[in-house]
């Protein structure tokens, strides 16, 4: 069994449910209150229970993955005939709000009271977990200004202690200012380590801290000066300046990042199963071995910059809570192929990916279209010829893909697309995060209940076409953003492009992030810019109930002059209810 720092469960500490989601508060009391929180062994139990929210049900155990690999134009969920696949109930989102602020408010009573500690722990020690509580609290506040723009804001110095008092609105820039003040902390040299062994794996790293902050910078640019009418400041430029540089720092730091089977990596892939073993190992469970080629690390490897860990054990058989009751998560349930309900992916999701040209190493290794294709769908072929494998091990699943046994043919049952499908198949599965699949034989009797994927929140992938883009949107080092983003081209074997553009970097991050949860938080930032907007590359051949393109269309040029519908998600109304009328709704909802 795995056993990182969020792989297994803390059950003594502010773990218990909770029903005022500002406060955290039902079942347990503030560590203001009682004894606990007086030794170093309280502080690393404290500091634990600050990270198991990020692997909860409503972040990345469950509904996080769930809604934004289905919101998307690239993935269809379950049976969508009649329905508006924009239409989001009030409530959809509670669980991910809830789980916020239980982050926001474990990080933020730990450092309200860290200084009891003093002269029983060490300042080193004091240092480097108050730098991981900050950059964890960077994290949840990044989430909650990006997802619901403005709740209520507060830090250790006005931690919320009466559950009985209604809060409302907070400005959103108490949000983006508190992110810098935690990540320059947590960034200080030799306070966060650059890697982590044995049981400290899954702890934040200060190349972590550093992607946090580039990434923050970067959403800033779209959420904060270009939706306030602020992105010609000088300001606005100074972001992106230091999102470069925080970015730089890890590209060309001595942090020994490496694209998996890149040319310039350890094990560069040189056949056409080390270029899939390469690529599939950033979302497997397992060492990727594949059928006789290279064999590539999967988790926390050299490329995982940012990842939540699990694994597949189960506390509790009648338990339903990733990161809490479980080790594991519920994404594979939802979304695998053997599990309770498909996520079938949009068959024009395999088109935009380039075919390969001669000379280039993708097709000398025998592809006929760029590999990340092959790692992103499973995909069932004509009959009379052998469909993806499952697995590769012989573990009575390395059996191939079938879309009769393994899909509910979504796409082909309800006519949704008009357009050649691959190879004649009759559905297109989602191979991220389920290859290869997760059995009772690898982990007890819970599988496909509870499954040990890792998920990747930020890979070295990411962090270089951030770079590139900062670099494009700054208008300087575009040679260097343009390098970086060749730099993942030529991992699959694809020739590099010539200039940076709002269309090579939006392709670009569609093709190499595709079924990561990605691409509907692009959307929804980039929709501030008219310039990418446009530039989106929409699926254009899909027959729905409702069309993507001209819903979101719909909803982000209704009004000029305030929030548009999709620039956020709603704000529960179980929450609003709680708050007396203090608390107000996003726009549109």
């Amino acid at each position: 069994m795995k056993k990182g720092i969020i792989s297994f469960v803390v059950s003594v500490f502010l773990l218990s449910g909770c029903t005022d989601s500002f406060l955290d508060t039902e079942n347990h009391n503030s560590l203001d209150e009682g004894s606990f929180f007086q030794t170093e062994n309280d502080l690393i139990i404290a500091v634990n229970a600050a990270y198991s929210p990020l692997a909860h049900p409503g972040m990345y155990g469950q509904k996080y993955m769930l809604q934004f690999t289905t919101l998307d134009d690239r993935s269809w969920f379950e049976n969508p005939e009649g329905q508006d696949k924009l239409i989001v109930s009030l409530n959809d989102f509670s669980s991910t709000f809830d789980d916020l602020y239980r982050g926001v408010f474990r990080c933020s009573d730990i450092l309200k009271n860290i200084n009891r500690l003093d002269g029983v722990v060490s300042e080193d020690k004091l240092n480097y977990y108050e730098a991981q509580l900050r950059a964890l609290r960077a994290m949840y506040y990044f989430n909650l200004v990006t997802l619901f723009h403005a709740p209520y804001f507060y830090n250790e110095t006005n931690v919320p202690t009466d559950p009985m008092a209604y809060y409302g609105n907070s400005d959103p820039k108490q949000f983006w200012d508190q992110i810098d003040i935690d990540l320059e902390f947590a960034t200080k040299e030799g306070y966060l380590k650059k890697s982590y062994s044995g049981s400290d794996v899954g702890r934040i790293t200060q190349g972590a801290a550093y992607a946090l902050w580039g990434k923050s910078r970067l959403w800033r640019h779209y959420y904060y000066y270009l939706e306030n009418k602020l992105g010609g400041t000088a300001e606005a430029a100074d972001n992106l300046t230091k999102a470069k540089a925080h970015f730089s720092e890890i590209i060309n730091g001595a942090y020994g990042y490496q694209l998996q089977g890149a040319p310039d990596s350890d094990s560069p892939a040189e056949t056409k199963q080390d270029y899939l073993n390469a690529l599939l190992s950033n979302s497997s469970f397992i060492a990727v071995t594949g059928f006789g080629g290279k064999t590539y690390k999967a988790e926390n490897n050299s490329e995982s910059v940012w990842e939540v860990q699990y694994n597949g054990n189960n506390r509790s058989a009648q338990g339903w809570l990733p990161g809490w009751q479980w080790g594991g998560a519920q994404n594979f349930l939802y979304s695998g192929l053997l599990g309770y309900k498909n996520t079938e992916m949009d068959p024009e999701g395999f088109y935009i990916y380039d075919e390969t040209e001669d000379g280039s190493a993708a097709k000398a290794a025998g592809f006929d279209r760029d590999p990340r294709a092959y790692a992103s769908f499973y995909i069932d072929v004509a009959p009379g010829h052998d469909s993806d494998p499952m697995d590769w091990r012989d573990n009575g699943y390395n059996i191939n893909f079938n879309s009769s046994a393994y899909s509910k043919k979504v796409v082909a049952s309800f006519g949704l697309y008009q357009g050649d499908m691959p190879f004649g198949t009759g559905a297109l599965m989602k191979k991220k995060y389920a290859y290869p699949q997760f059995t009772n034989d690898d982990d007890g009797t819970m599988a496909p209940n509870c499954d040990p994927y890792n998920i990747r929140v930020i890979r070295f992938a990411d962090v270089l076409l951030m770079y590139a883009e900062a670099c494009y949107l700054s208008g300087s080092d575009e040679a260097a953003g343009l390098a970086a983003l060749n730099r993942v081209r030529a991992r699959a074997g694809m020739p590099g492009v010539d200039a940076l553009s709002e269309a090579v970097i939006i392709k670009e991050r569609d093709m190499e992030l595709m079924g990561e949860a990605f691409r509907f938080l692009d959307i929804v930032r980039w929709s501030r810019d008219s310039r990418w907007f446009n530039a989106i590359n929409f699926s254009t051949k899909t027959k729905l109930g409702y069309d993507f393109l001209t819903n979101f269309t719909k909803y982000t040029t209704s009004d000029p002059n305030i929030p548009y519908r999709w620039m956020y998600m709603p704000i529960p109304q179980t929450e609003i209810n709680k708050q007396g009328g203090n608390l107000k709704q996003n726009p549109g909802w």
